[in-house]
Protein backbone atom coordinates (compact mmCIF):
# COMPACT_ATOMS: atom_id res chain seq x y z
CA UNK A 1 0.00 0.00 0.00
CA UNK A 2 1.39 3.57 -0.68
CA UNK A 3 1.31 5.91 2.26
CA UNK A 4 0.54 8.70 0.29
CA UNK A 5 -1.13 8.90 -3.16
CA UNK A 6 -0.56 12.74 -5.03
CA UNK A 7 -2.15 13.23 -8.47
CA UNK A 8 -3.06 16.48 -10.29
CA UNK A 9 -4.33 17.42 -14.04
CA UNK A 10 -5.20 20.59 -15.68
CA UNK A 11 -6.29 22.32 -18.84
CA UNK A 12 -9.26 19.91 -19.32
CA UNK A 13 -12.81 20.11 -18.50
CA UNK A 14 -14.35 19.34 -14.81
CA UNK A 15 -15.22 15.61 -14.80
CA UNK A 16 -12.17 15.08 -16.75
CA UNK A 17 -9.87 16.54 -14.04
CA UNK A 18 -11.74 15.26 -10.95
CA UNK A 19 -11.44 11.74 -13.11
CA UNK A 20 -7.59 11.89 -13.90
CA UNK A 21 -6.69 12.80 -10.46
CA UNK A 22 -9.22 9.85 -9.24
CA UNK A 23 -6.80 7.56 -11.90
CA UNK A 24 -3.58 8.67 -11.03
CA UNK A 25 -4.06 7.59 -7.25
CA UNK A 26 -2.86 3.78 -8.22
CA UNK A 27 -1.76 1.63 -4.99
CA UNK A 28 -3.67 4.34 -2.49
CA UNK A 29 -6.18 1.42 -0.90
CA UNK A 30 -7.31 1.83 2.26
CA UNK A 31 -6.84 5.94 2.63
CA UNK A 32 -9.14 7.94 4.64
CA UNK A 33 -8.21 11.38 3.75
CA UNK A 34 -7.70 13.98 0.95
CA UNK A 35 -6.55 17.09 0.46
CA UNK A 36 -7.46 18.95 -2.45
CA UNK A 37 -6.25 22.16 -3.88
CA UNK A 38 -7.79 24.19 -7.32
CA UNK A 39 -7.25 26.96 -9.06
CA UNK A 40 -9.38 30.17 -9.04
CA UNK A 41 -11.53 28.90 -12.30
CA UNK A 42 -12.57 25.64 -10.18
CA UNK A 43 -13.94 27.46 -7.30
CA UNK A 44 -17.76 27.36 -8.29
CA UNK A 45 -17.19 23.06 -8.53
CA UNK A 46 -15.42 22.32 -5.91
CA UNK A 47 -18.37 20.92 -4.54
CA UNK A 48 -18.56 18.91 -7.58
CA UNK A 49 -14.92 17.76 -7.78
CA UNK A 50 -15.08 16.53 -4.21
CA UNK A 51 -18.20 14.36 -5.19
CA UNK A 52 -15.86 12.69 -8.23
CA UNK A 53 -13.18 12.18 -6.02
CA UNK A 54 -15.78 10.33 -3.17
CA UNK A 55 -17.18 8.06 -5.66
CA UNK A 56 -14.31 7.11 -7.75
CA UNK A 57 -11.44 7.39 -4.81
CA UNK A 58 -13.63 6.06 -1.44
CA UNK A 59 -11.83 8.53 0.49
CA UNK A 60 -14.99 9.98 2.37
CA UNK A 61 -13.43 13.36 3.74
CA UNK A 62 -11.54 15.81 1.94
CA UNK A 63 -10.17 19.17 3.22
CA UNK A 64 -8.87 21.83 0.53
CA UNK A 65 -8.74 25.36 -0.45
CA UNK A 66 -9.13 27.73 -3.62
CA UNK A 67 -6.23 29.46 -4.58
CA UNK A 68 -4.67 31.71 -7.80
CA UNK A 69 -2.06 28.48 -8.79
CA UNK A 70 -1.63 24.86 -8.25
CA UNK A 71 2.35 23.81 -8.04
CA UNK A 72 2.92 20.14 -8.58
CA UNK A 73 5.67 18.12 -9.47
CA UNK A 74 7.09 19.12 -12.95
CA UNK A 75 4.51 21.79 -13.09
CA UNK A 76 3.32 25.31 -12.30
CA UNK A 77 -0.47 25.83 -13.22
CA UNK A 78 -1.32 29.60 -13.11
CA UNK A 79 -4.76 31.13 -14.54
CA UNK A 80 -5.85 27.89 -15.73
CA UNK A 81 -8.26 24.87 -14.51
CA UNK A 82 -5.92 23.17 -12.42
CA UNK A 83 -6.39 20.65 -9.34
CA UNK A 84 -3.88 18.63 -7.16
CA UNK A 85 -4.77 15.92 -4.62
CA UNK A 86 -3.46 14.02 -1.89
CA UNK A 87 -4.72 11.26 0.08
CA UNK A 88 -2.97 9.04 2.59
CA UNK A 89 -4.25 7.30 5.91
CA UNK A 90 -5.11 8.41 9.21
CA UNK A 91 -6.77 6.94 11.73
CA UNK A 92 -10.33 8.47 12.54
CA UNK A 93 -9.06 10.30 15.88
CA UNK A 94 -6.07 11.39 14.62
CA UNK A 95 -8.24 14.28 13.29
CA UNK A 96 -11.70 16.74 13.66
CA UNK A 97 -13.31 18.24 10.84
CA UNK A 98 -14.30 21.64 11.39
CA UNK A 99 -16.82 23.48 9.21
CA UNK A 100 -15.84 25.25 5.96
CA UNK A 101 -14.30 28.81 6.79
CA UNK A 102 -15.31 31.71 3.92
CA UNK A 103 -14.44 35.15 5.73
CA UNK A 104 -11.46 36.35 7.65
CA UNK A 105 -14.51 37.08 10.27
CA UNK A 106 -14.88 32.66 10.20
CA UNK A 107 -11.14 32.40 10.87
CA UNK A 108 -11.46 34.21 14.20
Amino acid sequence: MTEFAYAHASDADLRSLAEDCATQRAGAQGHTVGFLYVTHPLAGALGDIVDILKARTGVANWFGTVGMGVCATGAEHFGTAALAALTCRFADDAYRIIGPVNTPQEAG
